[in-house]
Parts: structure tokens; C-alpha cells; sequence
């Protein structure tokens, strides 16, 4: 608009005109159109902003109602004075003065939009938003300017008052240790406190996120969080939520608070605070798991006190941990005492992929028999007890290559692989007593994590100790029997008793050599079955060979039969310990001896019988020697005499 004109052209019919009649309408427009040409300063009174036209010498020629109220003033006060000295603050008057100055000179730059503060009659300041146009006359000279004004005072105060609370609220939400972000109604980013900007960082993410979409900046945050933010937005509630997040090698759990901010009863804005509770889930998720591994190791000890063989304990153990990781496989080799050979012994296959494993390799487990072979991935394994991951279906095709004979088995273990979508595989060693014992395996169709192989780890320590265990076990068994069969041989009998040397187990000819069936041995002790004496003197040996913990070394006792006979016994026994050195009992042999005894006590008798005629034998030799010296004597005396 460069004049202060209003032409006729300004105002056309509107979309009502069918209300009047072609000959009303044309009266009306006619009328309106009129009083505006005649009377425009009756209009510009009807706005709501201030209208004033201010001459190149810098008077007030025109200002509307409005304008006179917002100052305070009559028109007839205001009119004919100089805008920039009378209602400007002093502070900016100069500048604004000069550039106006300038403008009327043809010098400068129009600034058509503009806000600064006006002052009314009791010097209150009012900040007013200019819309400025020129005016020229009709050879195109400046000869003023007119503007209309809208005053923004309390917006202003409003906007100030915002950003004061608003850096009060980023001063207050960056001391915070959680993660704090502000979204608006298109999922703008508009406010993120230093806990995000360093999520944001350790993530390897751009950290000025602000004026940018949520979900570009949180690629990962999927369609689930929109729904959720939708969901606030729309009802107006505060939703909690947590989330697991894995990035990389990194997994983290997320608390989630999404906090509706309402304006004039709608949400325009959603406070996210998001804080890290991986350690407290990791926790809970680690004694969760501490729970159902212990339980599975339990299970396989209860096995074992049942006296299940290993095979089954194994089998038990690898079914229960296919359902417990949900692994593709998991199987369990042990070394055989040449320590050259691994053998498998128990497998699982995941209970949804069994069917098409059987058609594989059928139900039957076959006999897999591994060489170990120097130089491979398994002999490292095996000889440096470390874990090992491998990745990729040519890898680990490699590494079984390395140990079986992939030609026989090639065909089978391709469809197998590929069939259970094997990813990966992890090899865990079985160390027990610093010796490895076997090898405990597993097969995902997804990348192995770091609690994965933490948590194997703690298994497969525990799984060492329970298989040595029973081991072990087997081995006494085994040792037991032949030690049974020496001692039954050679008509011994074997006892266990406890650190008081009460009998807790008696096997083989008890009740031939003592009358007593072995039931009626347990809880009794030797002493129990000797005269007092006997027992007494038996049982000072017995103590002090216990307190010292030493062995029983060819004791020899009466004991009393059952039918009254008494027996002479040979006992020999070892001292037996708990895990942490105290003695629980004795563990040995007794062998009857009596008849030995016997003929040991007839022999002894015979022997002094010997001894005492060899005596009066010899006595009478003497006897015979001295008589015989006396007759010499008297012999020779009296050859003297005569």
C-alpha cells in the first residue's frame, strides 16, 4: 500500500451477497463504499490496534482511538507532536529518531515489521509490534509513514516469564542423573538436559538433537514408543514402561516415564524422563538365572545321590538346558583316560527343531568319537581351558573339519546346520582339579552375548564339579568292587564307622566269622562285642590313633562270637576326611585270625614245655658233672693217702 488512498477496487461482494436483492446489493455497496472514501477515519477507529500516520517532519498527523487510549492522551493532545521525542523511552528514541530521519531522506533500509516499546502518560512502557508502510505522493517522494500497532506487552511478559522458567527448568533437569527430553505434538525435540546429551555420546550419537524428530534421532525406538506417546497425547496420562535396548556388544534396561504437559485441557508437550536401570534389572536378572542354574546343577546332584548312571544324568542335564537357553543344540563331550579321545555322551536339539533332527540323523544318537588333534582350535580349547566363540557357517564347517572326518559326515552336518540355522557355537572347557575333563557346547541361531558367555561359564564350573563328581564316584565304585572281591577272596570282611568307631556299613562274611548279621553291627562299635578289659585296652588305641589321625596297623582284638566263642581278629583300617581335613571315621578290614592264634598258643606252650626239660635235662647234666668231679676228687685223695 503505497498511499493513504483507499480505492474502490479494496472491497468486492462477498460470499452472502444472494441476501439482497440486485438492486439492494448494488445500493448497499454503493453506500459502504461512499462513507469509506468520506469518512475512512470512522473505520480505523474500529480496530483493536493502533493506527498512526506520522508526516516526514516527524508529527503526529493521525491516530486512531486506540492509539490515543494506549497512550493515555487526548487526540487533540497527541496530535501535531513528535512521535520520537514524546512517546518513546529515551534509551531508544535516538536511534529509532535517526533512522526514521534517514528514511525520509531516501537514505537507509525500510524496515517494514518492528518492535519496540512505547510510553503512555504515566510513564508506563508498552512493547507494541509495528506493521510499517510508506507513504508517497503521486511523484513518488516520502512523505510519511503509516503503522498499525498491536500491542504484545503481556505476550512479552509471557514469553519472558516462559524462558525464565525455562532455563530455571534446564538449570534444574541438568543436575538430574536421568535421562530428561521434551517433545511438542509432531514429536519435535524442543529441550534434552546434559544426561541425554551424554547418553547420546556414549551411544556414538549426535548430541544436538534439538528442533529434530524424535524417532530420527532414537532410530531404535520402533513403532511400539510411538503408540505409547500417541496414547499420552490423546488420553492425557502418564504412562510407565520399561525396555530392554541392545546396541552393538552393549544391552541396557530403561525405566520410561512419559509425563503429558497440558495447556488449556490438551497435551501440547510430553516430558520423557528415562532412567538406566540395568544395574538393579541386571541384578535381578542375574538372581533369576543364579536361581534356575542352581536348580539345574541340583537337579543333576540329586541325580547322582539316586545313583543314575552318567549317561542319563548328562542326558537329563542337556535336555534341561535346551529348554532353560532355548539353544538350537547343546551337547557335552568327555575326555577318555588317554586323554587323545573326546567322546560325545549326551546332546539335546531344541524341542521345535526334534522332528526335523530325527529325519537327519534319526532318533538314535550315533557314536561320535573325536581325535584330538595338536594345532586345532579344540586342542587349544582343551589344553589352555579358555572358551571360545566361533561365528559364520563356513567357520565353523572349518572347525569341525578339523577333528571329524567332514567327508563321512558332510552331507549330514550341512542339512544340520542349515536346517537349525546355526549362527554360532561356543565351546566351553570342563576343568576340574586344574585337569579338563570334557567340553560342554552350544549352537545359536543368533550371536552369543557377553551374559550368555558369562552365564555358561558359572554352568559350566559347576557342571565340572558335579561330573568329577561322579566320576569319582564311579571310580570307587569300581576300586569297591575289586576291594570286595580281594576281601571276600581271602575271607576278610570290610567296615566303615564313624570318628566314634561306631560301624556304619559291614560287608562280606560277618555273620560266618562273628554269628551277627551285618544289620546288627550298625551303630555298635568293636568294643561292644569284647570283654570289658579287652574293649578298654582296644578302645585307648583306637582314641589315640584317632586324635592323631593315623592309620590302624595289624591290631590285633578278642572279640566275642555270638554263640560265646572268642575270635582274635586282625584290623587294619585308614583314616577318612571331609573336605575340610576333620576326621569322619575309619574305613578298613577285619581278618580272623584265631586259628593262627591258636596254633600260635599251642606252639608257645610246646615251647615252654621244651624249654622246661631242656632245663631239668641240663640241670641234671650238671648235676651228673658234679658228681663225677666229687668221685675224681675223692679218687685222688685217697690215692694221696695210700
Amino acid at each position: 500500500m503505497n498511499t493513504a488512498q483507499i480505492s474502490s477496487n479494496s472491497i468486492s461482494p462477498g460470499e452472502n451477497s444472494s441476501a439482497f436483492t440486485e438492486g439492494e446489493e448494488f445500493t448497499t455497496y454503493t453506500q459502504l463504499l461512499s462513507e469509506l472514501k468520506n469518512n475512512p477515519k470512522y473505520f480505523l477507529d474500529l480496530v483493536s490496534e493502533i493506527i498512526v500516520v506520522i508526516s516526514a517532519d516527524e508529527k503526529i498527523v493521525y491516530i486512531n482511538k486506540r492509539g490515543a487510549e494506549m497512550l493515555g492522551y487526548s487526540r487533540t493532545e497527541i496530535l501535531g507532536k513528535n512521535w520520537f521525542l514524546n512517546f518513546l523511552p529515551k534509551d531508544i528514541s535516538k536511534n529509532i529518531h535517526q533512522v526514521y530521519k534517514d528514511l525520509m531522506k531516501g537514505k537507509g533500509e525500510f524496515v517494514e515489521y518492528y518492535e519496540n516499546p512505547i510510553v503512555n502518560l504515566l510513564g508506563e512502557q508498552r512493547i507494541i509490534r509495528w506493521h510499517n508502510t510508506v507513504l508517497r505522493d503521486k511523484e513518488g517522494k516520502i512523505i510519511g509513514t503509516i503503522s498499525s500497532g498491536r500491542d504484545i506487552t503481556e505476550q512479552k511478559a509471557e514469553e519472558t516469564r516462559r524462558r525464565e522458567i525455562e532455563e530455571k527448568y534446564r538449570l534444574t533437569i541438568n543436575y538430574l542423573a536421568d535421562v530428561i527430553y521434551v517433545i511438542d505434538k509432531n514429536y519435535r525435540i524442543i529441550l534434552v538436559n546434559k544426561a541425554c546429551k551424554k547418553l547420546l555420546k556414549e551411544l556414538n550419537m549426535p548430541t544436538e538433537v534439538e528442533d529434530k524428530n524424535l524417532f530420527e534421532v532414537f532410530g531404535f525406538f520402533g513403532e511400539k514408543f510411538k503408540e505409547q506417546y500417541d496414547k499420552v497425547f490423546a488420553e492425557g496420562k502418564t504412562i510407565v514402561t520399561e525396555e530392554e535396548t541392545a546396541l552393538e556388544d552393549r544391552e541396557f534396561y530403561t525405566e520410561t516415564r512419559r509425563i503429558p504437559v497440558i495447556e488449556d485441557k490438551q497435551v501440547k508437550q510430553i516430558i520423557t524422563l528415562m532412567r538406566d536401570i540395568t544395574s538393579s534389572k541386571s541384578s535381578e536378572r542375574l538372581l533369576h538365572q543364579r536361581n534356575y542354574d542352581l536348580h539345574l546343577i541340583n537337579l543333576i546332584n540329586e541325580s547322582i545321590n539316586k545313583g543314575e548312571s552318567l549317561f542319563d544324568i548328562l542326558q537329563k542335564f542337556c535336555r534341561k538346558m535346551s529348554d532353560l537357553f532355548a539353544y538350537q543344540i547343546i551337547g557335552i563331550l568327555l575326555v577318555d583316560r588317554n586323554r587323545d579321545i573326546l567322546a560325545l555322551e549326551s546332546i539335546a536339539f531344541k524341542q521345535s527343531l526334534k522332528g526335523e533332527v530325527e529325519s537327519l540323523v534319526g532318533k538314535e544318537l550315533p557314536d561320535i568319537r573325536i581325535g584330538i588333534k595338536k594345532g586345532t582350535l579344540l586342542s587349544g580349547i582343551l589344553q589352555g581351558q579358555k572358551h571360545e566363540k566361533v561365528s559364520g557357517y563356513d567357520n565353523i564347517l572349518r572347525i569341525i573339519g578339523e577333528n571329524i572326518d567332514i567327508a563321512r559326515y558332510q552331507q549330514v552336518t550341512n542339512k544340520l546346520l542349515k536346517t537349525l540355522d546355526i549362527k554360532s557355537i561356543m565351546l566351553m572347557p570342563l576343568v576340574s582339579e586344574g585337569k579338563t575333563i570334557g567340553l560342554l557346547g552350544a549352537a545359536s541361531d543368533d550371536k552369543f552375548t557377553k551374559s550368555d558367555v558369562k552365564r555358561m561359564l558359572s554352568i559350566s564350573s559347576r557342571l565340572s564339579a558335579a561330573v568329577q563328581r561322579k566320576l569319582y564316584e564311579v571310580e570307587l565304585q569300581d576300586s569297591r568292587r575289586k576291594f570286595e572281591d580281594i576281601a571276600f577272596s581271602s575271607a576278610d570282611w570290610v567296615w566303615e564307622s564313624d570318628n566314634e568307631g561306631r560301624y556304619k556299613s559291614a560287608i562280606g562274611r560277618v555273620k560266618e566269622i562273628l554269628g551277627y548279621g551285618q544289620k546288627e553291627l550298625l551303630d555298635k562299635t568293636p568294643f561292644d562285642f569284647m570283654e570289658q578289659e579287652e574293649g578298654e585296652r582296644v578302645k585307648r588305641i583306637y582314641t589315640d590313633l584317632a586324635s592323631k589321625k593315623e592309620p590302624i596297623v595289624n591290631l590285633e582284638n578278642w572279640v566275642i562270637a555270638k554263640d560265646g566263642r572268642q575270635l582274635c581278629l586282625l584290623t587294619n583300617g585308614v583314616p577318612v576326611f571331609d573336605d575340610e581335613g576333620n576326621l569322619i571315621g575309619y574305613r578298613g578290614v577285619n581278618k580272623n585270625i584265631t586259628p593262627r592264634k591258636i596254633s600260635e598258643d599251642e606252639m608257645e606252650k610246646r615251647t615252654d614245655e621244651l624249654e622246661r626239660l631242656n632245663k631239668l635235662m641240663i640241670g641234671r647234666e650238671i648235676r651228673m658233672r658234679e658228681l663225677k668231679d666229687e668221685i675224681d676228687r675223692l679218687k685222688s685223695e685217697k690215692s694221696i693217702i695210700a
